[in-house]
């Protein structure tokens, strides 16, 4: 079985010029999907996080970007300045 494999990957490499391209269509898409998901806020999308902004916290930095606790015991993510 792993000779018909490599068997078949060498003839497809001989074949083409190129072992490795980068195809247009998809990395254009690729990379405007993660800008728009990170201007928009896109939920479950992001790295933004509950923890990472306690890591902030932790660390004493970016205190805009701090959890606010509210008045029943919730903690509220404020709007980053990237987020539209």
């Amino acid at each position: 079985m792993e000779k018909e494999i490599f068997a078949m990957e060498t003839s497809l490499l001989a074949i083409h010029d190129c072992r490795h391209a980068f195809d247009g269509m998809h990395l254009t898409k690729n990379v405007y999907e993660s800008a728009l998901g990170i201007l928009m806020a896109h939920k479950g999308k992001g790295k933004d996080s509950l923890e990472t902004r306690q890591g902030l916290q932790e660390m004493n930095v970016r205190r805009e970007l701090h959890a606010i606790v509210q008045a029943d015991g919730k903690k509220k993510l404020p709007v980053a300045s990237w987020t539209l």
